[in-house]
């Protein structure tokens, strides 16, 4: 296969299943007024406990403003407590509330749900060659990442 239909294949691939996952789950997710990224923020608190604005921004890809505002914004539904760290003003530590905990308890029984009406009767072969096909994209994407040179600059240079 060449490099150009590799790219092109693994782009509308990754986009159709960003697209599916979005269309499946979104049903779930608007029953309790969250979006699919408010719903990946609180599973992430849900798995790791307390985290800082910035290493959970890290964690599911987004920028630490963007953190910021989707964290103040799940503050206000009552879904998470945002904490000032004590020793460190500037670090903010993000926790699920008690009302988080219930609704993502509940998100999660809902998407295992679905998962499992899906995946009854799939061969564990199967779905094992799914997750390490994803695995070894993530490591090639990882190493592509580590490898970019940064983009060459555009525009009109002003002095000369």
């Amino acid at each position: 296969m060449n490099l150009t239909s590799f790219k092109d294949q693994i782009w509308d691939l990754l986009r159709g299943v960003s697209d599916d996952m979005e269309t499946i789950f979104q049903p779930i997710t608007q029953n309790y007024g969250l979006t699919m990224i408010q719903v990946r923020i609180l599973l992430e608190l849900n798995m790791n406990g307390a985290q800082s604005i910035g290493a959970l921004g890290k964690t599911i890809g987004i920028a630490g403003g963007n953190m910021s505002a989707m964290c103040k914004k799940l503050q206000q539904l009552g879904f998470v407590t945002r904490i000032r760290d004590h020793s460190d003003e500037r670090v903010v530590k993000v926790t699920l509330s008690g009302q988080g905990k219930d609704t993502i308890h509940e998100v999660d029984e809902l998407l295992i749900q679905r998962y499992s009406q899906c995946l009854d009767g799939e061969k564990e072969e199967d779905l094992d060659n799914i997750i390490e096909g994803l695995k070894k994209l993530r490591r090639l994407l990882q190493r592509l990442k580590h490898t970019q040179e940064p983009p060459a600059e555009k525009g009109v240079q002003l002095y000369g």
